[in-house]
């Protein structure tokens, strides 16, 4: 989440460049009061010339006209016809004779309103940003109205133009821009050749401005109009690819708050931008004449910023999905049907151009006539279009129960269940809560514990509904007994889950509409159904997870008892050779038949050997247990790790027989000490050579190495046997797993040695390192940590 300092920081620059726009717009507009224009009487007559200028139509005078000012001379000549060729006269006030547009001034000081507001309540949002500059654009293009207005030949007064010629083809961009915010992502698109299209049309559109005004030059403003008249097709087609985006966006996006969104901008743009495209730029690019003038279809833009504003702060400042009330929605319907009215008013205008004031009169009621009949028999369809799209009354109940009747039975975990649950009422019945409180196991979703309290004293009696009257439009089968209970806690609807097969008891809980709208019978009717849904799943999954739980406990049963069995047979097998040979050898050294001293010597060093090799299997055991039982303690002390190597050597050499076994030691003169227990790093080395011996076919070498470093101090004991597959490199060190390699070339041992060596190294705060090659023989290497080395 960005950090409101670097928000408010971000602002500055889009605050201060906004604040240009306007200062520049107004300075627009006061020279906008000032816009020249000529009697109408002359303009009634064909004028083929103004002052030295030759004109060959309204923009050419309307060229010469922005070089002078108010009360300036002009020398005007017509065309042959019954009046005087040449008349000389001053020029008028443009709005002495015209209504001003002052319905373009507001809206285009709404434009500016509404984008500072939504960009100061709304800094971080992206879309808001968009909507800031459009808003921006949008304002200067509606208030200057023109390139030329207001110029008088000076200089200052062409900043007004030039910043037109910008805004209005980077508007459209905007808008497109926006649009496409909300639809579905698409391959990577590139800024940079999608803003060049634009910033293109504003450097024509402004260049050919500046060298007729500096020039000045009729030329460069008839080239100008050439390239405004080409620039009709891209307002169209940015047009249309805008109202497109939106359609793509609102036909795929899965969020309900996008849709209500982009319904309201869709709706904003059809009437707004409609009526301009239609009848005022699409017959300019066909015919070179508008069916309505461009003043009077930009009125209908007034909806576009009015939509679009209603959204960004209803959905994104308040963050509800909000549905708005009817009567704003039919509101916008009278405004839009009147804006119908006064179209017919001026078609039929158009087509009786010389109509009388009697003509006027019925001219209007003909349109209203032509209104009455083409919108009262669809006025009930209209109402009943705009309920559904807005207000969602008519609820598709058979698709949100065959949704979650279709999702729930592949669901295994209670959570993705509610939530599915929850998500489903969402999308069907939106309300300010939705909320379940399950027990046995208790659960408490999308409510506090405070309100769950208060709900408790409810009797959960299955398929029990409770509701405050106020808010539904329905009394069969509800119980209005508690509804003191459900106003402290915040509820409308509570249901009591319907109880079935593992059904654990709940209540089901439901906030006030969106709408502002009671809850109908369909709506108690969708809780209720989607309710008994969640009740069975919720038992489904109940019963599966008993049913897991048993069989997981019969399986862990199961192997225990095999484990058990295993270890005891290992553990007699185990025990079974050392003792048999203690007995044999023992016997032998009772019965007085060894009488050579060195042939006893031997005798006693195996006897030895034996004894000690039983003694570290008993060890292990009992220290396993220890350590399952979380009973094991370790004293470290300061301890030179050299003595404990050779010692361990000298041990095993004297254990084995037959002198076939190669032990090599190799350790620093100096001693290298580090915090360990000495019995305990004696067992874990004694385990390693014993494994790496029993394990070494033939050539039983193995050799014992001791480095120390800066960091650690490492035993390494290396050996030349079977090796260990990669497969089991990491189960080596778990209780009693022993590899089938391992025990088809000795099936004694029970796997507790390397379990007892990592518990060892773990305790001393250092690890095991494993390198190993089938065939090729392992090293083990216990690495001490280096706090606890003093080389």
């Amino acid at each position: 989440m960005k950090d409101q300092g670097t928000i408010r920081g971000t602002l500055v620059v889009p605050l201060l460049a906004g604040a240009a726009v306007l200062g520049l717009t107004l300075f627009g507009l006061i020279n906008l009061t000032g816009r020249t224009g000529l009697r109408k009487a002359h303009e009634a007559r064909r004028i083929v010339g103004v002052d030295s200028y030759e004109v060959r139509g309204s923009t050419d005078i309307r060229f010469v006209l922005s070089r002078k000012r108010i009360g300036d001379p002009v020398e005007i000549r017509f065309g042959p016809d019954d009046g005087p060729p040449v008349v000389r006269d001053t020029v008028i006030p443009y709005y002495s004779q015209q209504t001003f547009p002052l319905a373009l001034v507001l809206m285009g000081g709404f434009s500016f309103l509404a984008g500072f507001v939504v960009l100061l309540f709304r800094p971080g949002d992206r879309r808001a940003r968009i909507f800031y500059w459009l808003s921006l654009s949008f304002g200067a293009t509606v208030i200057v109205g023109g390139g030329t207005y207001g110029v008088h030949g000076r200089l200052a007064n062409l900043l007004p133009g030039v910043l037109f010629n910008i805004a209005y083809p980077m508007t459209l961009a905007l808008l497109l821009w926006f649009a496409r915010s909300y639809a579905p992502a698409r391959p990577r698109s590139r800024p940079v050749l999608f803003w060049s299209v634009p910033a293109l049309w504003g450097v024509l559109l402004s260049s050919t401005f500046l060298v007729s005004q500096l020039g000045p030059s009729i030329g460069a403003y008839r080239l100008r109009e050439v390239f405004k008249h080409v620039f009709r097709f891209y307002v169209i087609i940015v047009g249309i690819a805008a109202l497109v985006e939106f359609a793509r966006a609102l036909r795929s996006t899965d969020s309900e708050e996008d849709r209500a969104q982009i319904k309201w901008y869709l709706i904003g743009l059809a009437a707004g931008l409609g009526p301009f495209l239609a009848f005022n730029q699409l017959p300019l690019v066909v015919m070179d004449r508008p069916l309505l003038s461009e003043s009077f279809a930009l009125v209908f833009f007034l909806l576009i910023p009015v939509f679009m504003v209603i959204s960004i702060l209803q959905f994104r400042l308040l963050r509800v999905n909000i549905v708005f009330h009817r009567g704003l929605v039919y509101s916008i319907l009278t405004v839009f049907t009147l804006g119908v009215f006064l179209l017919a008013v001026e078609g039929l205008r158009r087509v009786f151009p010389r109509a009388t004031a009697t003509g006027n009169v019925v001219i209007t009621l003909g349109a209203a006539v032509f209104i009455a009949v083409l919108l009262s028999p669809g006025r009930r369809a209209i109402q009943d279009f705009v309920d559904q799209l807005f207000f969602r009354q008519a609820y598709d109940y058979r698709r949100a129960v065959r949704t979650f009747r279709a999702a729930a039975p592949g669901i295994i975990d209670a959570d993705d269940l509610i939530a599915l649950h929850a998500g489903t009422m969402r999308r069907a019945l939106p309300t300010s809560t939705v909320g379940l409180l399950v027990h046995g196991p208790r659960r408490l979703v999308g409510l506090d514990e405070g309100a769950a309290a208060k709900l408790g004293v409810l009797a959960l009696d299955a398929g029990r509904t409770w509701a405050r009257a106020a808010r539904v439009r329905t009394f069969e089968d509800l119980d209005f007994s508690r509804e003191d209970v459900l106003e402290s806690a915040g509820a409308e609807i509570v249901l009591a889950l319907p109880r079935g097969a593992g059904t654990p008891p709940g209540l089901l809980v439901f906030g006030r509409k969106l709408s502002g709208h009671r809850f109908t019978k369909e709506d108690i009717g969708l809780i209720e159904t989607l309710g008994g849904e969640l009740a069975v799943n919720l038992g489904r999954i109940r019963i599966q997870e008993q049913m897991i739980y048993e069989r997981a406990s019969r399986e862990k049963t199961e192997e225990l008892v095999r484990l058990k069995t295993e270890f005891i047979s290992s553990v007699a097998h185990e025990l079974r050779t050392p003792i048999t040979s203690l007995d044999g050898l023992s016997g032998l050294l009772r019965s007085g038949k060894v009488g050579d001293p060195d042939k006893r010597q031997r005798l006693l060093g195996l006897l030895a050997g034996e004894c000690g090799r039983l003694t570290r299997f008993l060890t292990n055991v009992l220290d396993y247990g220890q350590i399952e039982g979380e009973a094991k303690v370790y004293a470290p002390r300061p301890t030179d790790l050299g003595p404990i190597l050779r010692e361990v050597a000298d041990l095993v050499r004297e254990s084995q027989t037959g002198g076939e076994a190669v032990i090599r030691v190799d350790v620093p003169g100096a001693a290298v000490t580090v915090l360990a227990d000495a019995d305990a790093v004696r067992q874990a080395v004694l385990n390693l050579l014993d494994n790496a011996l029993k394990y070494s076919p033939e050539r039983k070498e193995v050799t014992l190495s001791l480095t120390a470093g800066p960091e650690a101090a490492v035993i390494a004991v290396k050996d030349r046997g079977m090796g260990i597959g990669p497969e089991d490199l990491e189960r080596i060190f778990e209780a009693f797993f022993r590899s089938p390699g391992a025990v088809a070339h000795d099936p004694s041992g029970v796997g507790l040695g390397l379990r007892i060596v990592r518990h060892i190294m773990d305790a001393h705060g250092g690890r095991v390192v494993v390198e190993s090659e089938p065939g090729k023989g392992s090293v083990f290497r216990l690495v001490f940590p280096q706090e606890g080395v003093k080389p």
